[in-house]
Formats: structure tokens, sequence, C-alpha cells
């Protein structure tokens, strides 16, 4: 019975580790049934609980992170000196947005096993994450002491650099993120080079996107620096394809990031290859190497078009609005502001659009406004197609939004945008209390304290009474 259960638990961790979504399922009702059978054994026990965090990173398995912390915590309870249960707590913690509790948990499985890389990484990745860079980056650079060359830390020491506008270390580094994913990566017939950054007219680079559109569009910045020095291919996201398309013209643009098959690199001698956010380490060493100068336009047909609609609201100022932004693994608790702190705002003399694309959006405001909540129109039809998307920000006088995509089309195409900062953000809104280089069209609003939403709003309403005040004078 030992071997059987000790090959069980073996194939189960197997299966949790593999990338398919069907092996996940299978290992942790797997990981399920042998923990019923053997309920007081810790060591089922944490495998229960590491079935629940692999399979919580599915939209269909809503709660399973929320039962895998439970379970970590009786891991804990049950054997004291038990580093990887702590440090997978404090993963599970974070994920969940509860960050005071993961630095804690990972403190505690960090003092217990401070050799070990995994938990050295997720220790000082979370102080990233925490805003706490100079502790960040002491952690780190320890940790590689140890581990020199480990991925992980030095994606995370980047992203320290990064929040910290030290731009040359930092996008130096950036290049290890996410570098041990391979789904981060692509292939254009047979395998080529990653780009190192030669020139040459005759050299050809595929540029290919990845995370998220936001980034992407980011990142999309740095194309016209690139095609100066070589042919350029871009392998962008289908939804940003057009409006690439009609905003950098003479580049090779195809919307297949996401496709396996591909049918054009046959048409093209490709010499070299190369993520879109490495680029940076190339073009983006200081702060004067960002123009911040807007580089997307919007279809000037549909413009027109979506202008009308926005038009036949009325002579107030139009002002676009979002309040929420990100993913649980992207910060989603930190980007999240309550509707109902945004009434004083709402009540001032403009018309509201809303720029929240979550198809649940249109549900929860009707409930709002039954609740009293002053109206924001919401067309779920143009939010669904960022060409649309786009074209509606050509025609509003002002976005605000909380940190997310709509903010980098915004500045991206120009548009005056005021950005709602959490004090614990992400290296992509600026190095805290600055504006973010990236567009010269956005404006920062940063929290004093961490999740103070009120008192930042009480800000923004100050300077939105001036700016209507403004817009009706001229």
């Amino acid at each position: 019975m030992i071997q059987l259960t000790t090959d069980a638990h073996d194939k189960i961790v197997s299966l949790l580790q593999s990338p398919e979504k069907k092996d996940k399922e299978k290992g942790y009702s797997m990981a399920l049934q042998l923990f019923e059978q053997f309920p007081t054994n810790v060591a089922f026990l944490f495998l229960a609980a590491n079935a629940h965090r692999e399979i919580g990173a599915f939209p269909d398995h809503k709660g399973a992170l929320a039962i895998a912390r439970i379970l970590y915590k009786h891991c804990v309870q049950c054997k004291e000196e038990f580093p990887e249960a702590y440090n997978n707590l404090g993963v599970v913690s974070k994920s969940l947005g509860l960050r005071e509790e993961a630095i804690e948990f990972l403190k505690k499985s960090y003092q217990y096993q401070p050799n070990d890389a995994d938990i050295v990484n997720n220790y000082g990745a979370n102080h990233v994450a925490f805003g706490m860079t100079e502790k960040a980056i002491e952690i780190i650079e320890g940790g590689l002491k140890d581990h020199p060359g480990h991925i992980k830390m030095l994606g995370n020491l980047g992203m320290a650099y990064l929040e910290k506008g030290q731009y040359d270390k930092g996008f130096e580094l950036y290049s290890y993120h996410d570098k041990e994913d391979e789904t981060r990566f692509r292939t254009y017939g047979k395998e080529k080079p990653q780009w190192d950054g030669s020139v040459g007219k005759g050299k050809t680079v595929v540029v290919y996107g990845e995370q998220g559109l936001g980034d992407e569009i980011m990142f999309a910045s740095v194309l016209p620096d690139m095609m100066k020095d070589v042919n350029v291919i871009f392998d962008c996201h289908e939804r940003l394809q057009e409006i690439f398309r009609q905003s950098f013209p003479g580049l090779s643009i195809y919307g297949t990031r996401n496709e396996l098959n591909l049918y054009w690199p046959n048409n093209h001698k490709i010499d070299a290859q190369i993520r879109i956010g490495d680029l940076a380490a190339f073009y983006r060493k200081n702060e004067s190497d960002f123009p911040g100068t807007a580089y997307l336009k919007a279809d000037a047909d549909l413009s027109a078009r979506i202008g009308e609609r926005v038009k036949a609201l009325g002579k107030r100022p139009k002002i676009g609005i979002s309040w929420v932004g990100g993913t649980n693994s992207t910060n989603l608790h930190e980007r999240k502001i309550p509707i109902e702190l945004l009434k004083p705002i709402l009540r001032l003399d403009a018309e509201f659009i809303s720029l929240q694309y979550n198809k649940e959006t249109g549900a929860l405001l009707q409930h709002a406004f039954s609740e009293g909540l002053p109206t924001i129109h919401h067309w779920q039809d143009i939010l669904n197609d960022y060409d649309m998307t786009a074209a509606l920000l050509d025609n509003l006088d002002l976005v605000i939004s909380v940190p997310q995509s709509v903010v980098h089309l915004a500045g991206a195409m120009g548009v005056n945008t005021w950005q709602l900062c959490p004090k614990r953000g992400l290296w992509q809104q600026g190095e805290y209390g600055k504006d973010a280089l990236w567009y010269k069209s956005v404006k920062n609003y940063w929290q004093v304290e961490h999740a103070a939403w009120e008192e930042l709003l009480g800000r923004v309403e100050a300077d939105l009474k001036t700016f209507i005040e403004d817009k009706k004078c001229n």
C-alpha cells in the first residue's frame, strides 16, 4: 500500500505540473481521492492544497484558491516547520489580494529555508509587488549570490529596478521575465535566433506581442525607433491589428500572436525574432529616450460615426471613466475602486461614459442606478471592439481610469487622461509620485496611503470641477 500511494503521489505531482488543463483537473481529482483515503496524512493534505492552487488558475474553478489557503493553513498547524507550505500559502494569499498576510507567510518560509531558490525568489518578488523595492533588491541580490543566473530572480530584480525608474538596469533584466514560460515564446518556420540589437536595412526581424493588450500597446511605442534600424514584421494580438496597421503604414503586421499554424513566415526571409517587451532594453535606457508622443490613430470613419453618438448626449463635457482593472494575478485588488466612491465625481456637470469593458458591467450599473448612482452611459457594443473603443476615445474630452489597457490606448492616441494609481502600483504606471514616461497626455494621481481612494478622488473631484469650468469657457 505504501508503494502504491507513493506512486500515486508522484503521478499526481506530474499531472499538476502539466500545462494542460485536462491533466491538472485529473491530478486534482486524484489528489482529493488520495486525501480522502488518508485524511490525517500531512503529505497528502499538502498535495490536496497544491491541487486546489493549480486548479484555481482557471476561471471555472472559482473558490479553489480560497480552499487552498485554508488547507495550507491546516498544513502549518499540523507541522510548524514547513517552509514549502508557508511559501505556497504566501503565493496564494498574494493571488487573493491579501498582501500583508502574504508577506508574513513568505517571510516565515524564508526564515526556515533561506537558501531555497524558489522561496527566496517569491519572498523578493512579493516585496516588488508591495512597492518595497529597496528590500526586494536586497533579498534578490542576496539570493543571486547563492543561485547565480536564476532566471526568475533576475526577472524580478529587473521589475524592482523599473519601479525605481532605473530603466537601463531594469530593461536589461526584464528579458528574463517569464523566460521559463514556454508559452511566451514563438517560432517562425525554422527556429530563428533572438535579435541582439544589431542593425542593417537588409535584416528582417519579427517582433511578437505578449502579455496583456495594454503592455503590447505600450511597448509598440518602440517600433518606430526599431524601424529605422531593421525591417520589422509585427505579430500582434488580433484585436489590435487594424489600429496598428493604420498607425504604422508600411509595417508588415499580422494579428496571429495567439495562432500556432502560421502561413505568412513562408513569404518572408526572417533573420531573427524578439518579444516586444524585450525591445526596450535597446531603446529605452534613460528618461530622455521616452518621446511620450502619440503614435496610434483611430479609424477616421469609425470616429466620425461614434462621434455622432457621443454628440447626441448634449453639450456637456464627455468624460470616459473606468474603475476596475487587472485580474487576481495582476493586482486586481489594488486597482479596484468601489463604485459608490465615484458618486461625488459623477454628480459634476458632465456626461460620463463607461470604459469598463467587463461584460457584467451593464448589469452592475443598472443595479447601481437603482441604488441612486448618477448616470454612467455604457455601450457594451463599442467596448467589445478595440477599434470602436479607440474611436470612442477619439471623441472624449477626458479619460479618468485606474491602470488598465484603456489608459495605454488613450495615452498612445494622445487623449487627455488622468490615471488613478494605487500606492503599490505596477512599474508601468511610472515611478511613484511621478507621471508615466510612456505618454505625455497621461497625468498620474497617486494614493498617498495604501487603499486611500477617498483622498485621491477628492483631489480628482477638485481638479475636475476646474476642468469642466474651463471647457465651458472655451
